[in-house]
Order: structure tokens, then sequence, then C-alpha cells
């Protein structure tokens, strides 16, 4: 079905360009992907203290936010090479992007704030429409049915 394929195309795409956009941003700011993200976050424990609900708020979100770079290389490899993606994967990245306010669409949010709008009455809206289309699009692929050849 070339729906199908041209759905998990745009996704993994989106993934690549999530990826793409976080590195060339991190070395524009001449910093090393990852490697500075680490550093950064251990800088920040320190200066809030050893422990408290807040050390452990900003150690959860580094965490996701982390994971979810670094599952975007299989995210976009599934979409493009594999043309499907693990259904538990899935969801649990979906679940990483949700905690961390982190969109699927990565041209729509640089998008958004190139314009200069950034309150939470634009954003939010933005990103529960991109993610149900992104999830509904997905479970829809995972479950159409083949349509058989035409003759």
């Amino acid at each position: 079905m070339r729906l199908k394929k041209g759905i998990y195309i745009f996704w993994g795409t989106m993934d690549l360009l999530a990826l793409a956009s976080y590195i060339a941003l991190a070395i524009y700011r001449d910093r090393i992907p990852f490697i500075t993200d680490i550093v950064h976050f251990r800088d920040s424990v320190t200066s809030y203290g050893a422990g408290g609900g807040l050390v452990v708020w900003i150690l959860t979100l580094f965490a996701f936010g982390f994971v979810l770079k670094i599952t975007l290389f299989y995210s976009a490899w599934s979409f493009i090479g594999k043309r499907d993606i693990n259904t538990l994967f899935f969801i649990i990245q979906e679940g990483m992007r949700i905690i961390t306010f982190t969109g699927s669409i990565p041209l729509l949010t640089l998008l958004i704030y190139s314009t200069g709008v950034s309150g939470v009455g634009v954003t939010l809206p933005t990103f529960i429409a991109v993610e149900i289309l992104k999830i509904g699009s997905v479970v829809w692929c995972k479950t159409a049915k083949s349509l058989p050849a035409a003759k």
C-alpha cells in the first residue's frame, strides 16, 4: 500500500530531521551533541543540591529527553528502512515525547517559534494535534489490511 509506505517514510523523515536539527544546533552553539548535555545536566544537579523533588524532576526530564534523542536513530530506521515499527517501542517513545513535550514534527515547532509565538495557547494544542495525528496514522498503518494487487 503506497499510502502506508508514505506515512512511514514521513514519520521516519521527521525523526531524522529532529535528530539532524538537534545535532546542528548543538554544533552551532559550540557543543558536542549528547556529551555536553550530560555535562550540563551534572552541573545543574550539583547546583541544586543532592536531594529533593526538583532534582528528581530534572533527572526524569533529562533521562527521558536523552533517551528520546538516542531512540530517534532506531525510529527513523524502522520507519524508513523496515517500513514498520515495533509497537512497544512506539508506545514508549510516544510516552517520552509527551513527558518531555517534544513534538513529532520539528518543522512545525521551528515555524511556531520563529514567528515569535511561544504561548501555551498555541504550542499545547499544536503539540496535542500532532501527536494524535502521529499515533492515529501509525495505528491505522499497523491495523489496515493490505489491499490485493490490481489485475
